[in-house]
């Protein structure tokens, strides 16, 4: 018959089994992967490369993120809280500052990472729509350019009516069988001016129709890449060679109306006109020129100015523009911040007050010292149950009774000397 091995009925001695799988260290451990996980995805948005190169620096990258994540945290919670709770107070210190810094630094990359794309585009629309309004503006500005041409060309029928009424019938100057005389003369200077200027004007009309149709197709198109499926590097390129077009079609509108030579005309009109020997003619010639004259200068006048300049084309997008926009990514930067800066200070602190109740409950705090009336009251409670013992008066304070300091009497059988209770 086989005996037992132990014949006193113990129970065999084995080593307690540790714990493998903690709370502390499980969680740490799946917050550090899940932040070099979205360290994986956001980094090749904001890393520069590609192919191996770029896959090569985001792996180091994610991985040293996740390393200096999880140990850094778990210093902090282990050896950090008990250091502070044995009274260093510098570990307190420097555990929640790694933990700030460390979070901090994740935190900053993978938001930007995650929402580098998106910003890309949102500046890309806000560009485009800075864009529309700028020629909006001008546009609107050289449309009201347009009465110009109406304007000149009363002019030069005017002139043109009243040189063949002086050559014919000299109806200015009011010689009696017409010619081609010094006010006729004047007449016709007038005219040619006024005649060069129309030409002008109505070609630069032509070409305000046509710069405006080449605004409208440019916008067209920059609106239709913007918000098409090409990748962000090949977007930049294609929208900056559209920007610059439409900056030069700007810049052919504004030039299209010859604005300042029609304000100069306009004021030679309104000055006076001199004819050797006849003041009388040179007068009415003044009244004639004169109201055109007005009519072109308030023309020009009322122009609106050309106002700013076209806004700039964006530059590339970094990591500080994405935190412009953190309000409209604002999920993703809460569950970022709780992954990588909220969770680990959390579980730290949870720790630290943990480990302060439990060493109070080991070595509870000493009482503080009583006071002089503490004591007094103290030794009255702790009497016995009879005739309570007189407790001895605190000192006098010499200083406090000339300021009318009343010193409270002692209790005889609960009654104090003068009869109160």
């Amino acid at each position: 018959m086989q005996h037992s091995q132990y014949t006193d009925g113990a129970a065999p001695i084995r080593r307690t089994p540790s714990n493998k799988f903690s709370f502390t260290g499980t969680s740490l451990f799946l917050a550090s992967v899940i932040t070099s996980l979205m360290l994986g995805v956001g980094l090749p948005n904001i890393v520069s490369g590609d192919g191996i190169m770029m896959m090569i620096k985001c792996a180091l990258l994610a991985a040293g993120g996740m390393t200096v994540s999880y140990a850094v945290n778990r210093l902090a919670v282990e050896r950090g809280a008990p250091l502070v709770v044995k009274g260093y107070g510098w570990a307190g210190v420097v555990s929640s500052l790694s933990i700030l810094i460390v979070g901090g630094g994740l935190f900053s990359a993978t938001y930007s990472g995650l929402t580098y794309q998106d910003v890309e585009q949102l500046r890309i629309e806000a560009h485009g729509e800075a864009l529309g309004s700028f020629v909006s503006q001008r546009s609107a500005a050289a449309a009201q350019s347009s009465g110009m041409l109406a304007a000149i060309n009363a002019v030069v029928s005017d002139l043109t009516q009243k040189r063949d009424c002086e050559i014919i019938e000299s109806c200015i100057s009011g010689h009696a069988g017409g010619g081609n005389g010094p006010v006729a003369r004047t007449l016709n200077e007038k005219l040619g001016t006024a005649l060069a200027l129309a030409q002008q004007v109505e070609n630069g009309e032509a070409a305000r129709q046509r710069a405006i149709e080449q605004l409208n197709r440019l916008y067209s198109e920059y609106e239709a890449i913007a918000s098409g499926d090409l990748s962000a590097d090949e977007k930049r390129r294609a929208l900056r060679g559209l920007d610059l077009s439409i900056r030069q079609a700007v810049a052919d509108l504004d030039s299209a109306m010859p604005v300042a030579l029609l304000g100069a005309y306009g004021e030679e009109l309104r000055g006076s006109v001199e004819i050797e020997g006849r003041p009388d003619a040179a007068r009415r010639i003044t009244a004639i020129l004169r109201p055109h004259g007005q009519a072109i200068a308030g023309l020009v006048r009322v122009l609106p100015e050309r106002g700013d300049m076209a806004p700039a084309f964006p530059k590339q997008t970094g990591v500080s523009d994405t935190f412009v926009y953190i309000g409209h990514f604002l999920p993703i930067a809460a569950i970022a911040a709780v992954v990588e800066l909220v969770f680990p200070i959390c579980l730290w602190l949870y720790t630290l007050f943990a480990l302060s109740w439990a060493n109070w409950r080991v070595s509870p705090t000493a009482p503080r010292p009583l006071h002089p009336d503490d004591e007094a009251l103290q030794h009255l409670l702790s009497g016995p149950s009879g005739v309570p013992d007189n407790p001895p008066l605190p000192p006098v304070n010499h200083r406090r009774e000339r300021r009318g300091y009343r010193r409270p009497h002692s209790l005889i059988n609960g009654y104090r000397p003068d009869g109160r209770r």
